[in-house]
């Protein structure tokens, strides 16, 4: 399991790298780039994650929403379907890693980080090493390129417990019996409507108003494998 995860994020760059680039614009000036890196590509997307109830209301407290916090305390991986590579992922993606995801389990939210918004085709060190994205050379993010995208935990039958994301630098798989167990997905039908209001938006920079729908109109619902399969069977996944 450990040269999975290690195989997982050494591939994961490769996959996510793949998208529509726009041309590169006029050189920026210094002091504009700056403002950029630090408006855009330290920003984030809050989702709420919801119990996925007829009526759609949201879950306001612990005994309404065990599944929600559920979701949300032990998520480890997103798995997808990657619509530009044309192929899903074997492993997923790490929600453990936190310079792209983060979460909240006071609010159940989870925070998807920049690059699920908008990816690079190209990086730069600045003064400090600290690696950004060229301007100009934007690609579709996570939550454009994806879809059947499934928030799963790691469930350790030999301890009887979920693998704890907190403490993923701790985790010894040796000898142990460990399932996928899922928890959540984001609709295909949310992603598909709002891509084409996106798209436009990319093609013209505007990347705060891409933000905004993405939190206002994208949403996590809670789910089983078997609700969830249902779905699949019947398109609504």
């Amino acid at each position: 399991m450990k040269s999975k995860l290690i195989f997982l994020f050494a591939l994961l760059p490769l996959l996510l790298l793949s998208g529509c680039e726009k041309p590169m614009p006029e050189q920026a000036q210094e002091s504009e780039q700056q403002e950029y890196y630090g408006k855009f590509q330290k920003a984030c997307v809050r989702l709420k994650v919801q119990n996925n109830t007829t009526d759609g209301r949201k879950a306001q407290v612990i005994g309404d929403s065990a599944a929600v916090w559920k979701a949300v305390r032990w998520g480890t991986t997103l798995h997808n379907y990657n619509m530009v590579v044309g192929a899903a992922s074997e492993y997923g993606i790490p929600l453990t890693r936190w310079d792209l995801y983060g979460r909240d389990t006071t609010e159940c939210v989870y925070i998807f980080g920049y690059e699920n918004v908008v990816l690079y085709g190209r990086l730069e060190p600045d003064e400090n090493g600290i690696w950004n994205g060229v301007p100009g050379s934007e690609k579709w993010g996570v939550l454009m390129i994806c879809e059947n995208m499934v928030i799963s935990g790691m469930y350790d039958e030999t301890l009887g417990t979920y693998l704890d994301p907190y403490l993923i630098d701790e985790w010894d798989f040796a000898d142990h019996k460990i399932h996928y167990d899922t928890f959540a997905y984001i609709p295909n039908s949310i992603v598909r409507a709002n891509r084409e209001r996106l798209i436009p938006l990319f093609n013209e920079g505007k990347y705060s108003e891409m933000m905004k729908i993405m939190e206002n109109d994208y949403v996590i619902y809670t789910c089983t494998g078997e609700e969830y399969r249902e779905l699949a069977r019947q398109g609504l996944n």
